[in-house]
């Protein structure tokens, strides 16, 4: 658990200064994969796979420093009393503890599903906890990928984390799950978050990508929107 560093900004000679910090937050592990952490950005899964943000974004900017986050996401674990706006506060701590010589650093946070979630319930607690001031004002971009922003819960992901939650539930006699309540866009939590979180939106640049299937159902297509710019500007969608 924690921030794993995956190029430290410096160039491949080590004679660069890191000038930005971009770290990715994995998304829901509705079967406890070990690996899912990382392998949610690499393809193929497994370490000859491709992982971008080690492998292609120092070729484009070389001074972006690039980590993951890694955090408990899957729904058979989640049965404690540690909740989700307490995993949100332990994101802040760990990203607090890595960035304490460079806290101003310009900050890019990107989520897959249930990560984007985690990010903006960090942004909510850090609003409260003048200890994190420096985390919102550093924090200027966003991406989103596939995050159940308002009840978009029918992906197979997410469905297939109800249906393992329910079983512990049953064994357990737990009626509460924190992280199933986090990836539902229509429980309680996440309609109090998107209150929340309504007031922050235009503090910050944000993408979000989602897929959907093609006429024929055989072909996914990726969109990524700009949802919101901190300046006046056209939204711009692209498609591929």
């Amino acid at each position: 658990m924690g921030i794993t560093v995956l190029y430290n900004g410096k160039g491949t000679n080590g004679d660069l200064e890191a000038k930005l910090d971009i770290v990715a937050i994995h998304g829901l592990n509705p079967c406890n994969r070990e690996n899912h952490w990382i392998d949610t950005w690499r393809k193929p899964p497994g370490i000859n796979g491709h992982l971008w943000l080690r492998d292609a974004i120092p070729n484009s900017v070389p001074t972006a420093r690039t980590m993951l986050y890694k955090y408990n996401s899957s729904p058979a674990l989640d049965m404690g009393n540690e909740s989700f706006v307490e995993e949100a506060s332990q994101f802040l701590e760990a990203l607090w503890a890595e960035r304490h010589d460079h806290p101003k650093r310009p900050l890019i946070l990107i989520g897959h599903s249930l990560g984007g979630i985690l990010i903006k319930q960090a942004l909510v607690n850090a609003k409260n906890n003048p200890r994190h001031r420096n985390f919102r004002s550093a924090t200027f971009g966003l991406v989103f990928m596939g995050t159940p922003h308002n009840g978009h819960t029918n992906t197979h992901t997410i469905s297939l984390g109800k249906t393992i939650a329910s079983v512990v539930k049953y064994v357990s006699g737990n009626a509460h799950n924190n992280i199933m309540d986090a990836a539902d866009g229509v429980s309680e939590f996440t309609e109090t978050l998107k209150e929340h979180w309504r007031h922050q939106l235009e503090k910050y640049a944000v993408i979000s990508c989602y897929g959907t299937k093609d006429i024929s159902g055989s072909k996914t297509i990726c969109y990524a929107r700009v949802v919101w710019q901190k300046r006046d500007s056209p939204q711009k969608e692209c498609r591929s």
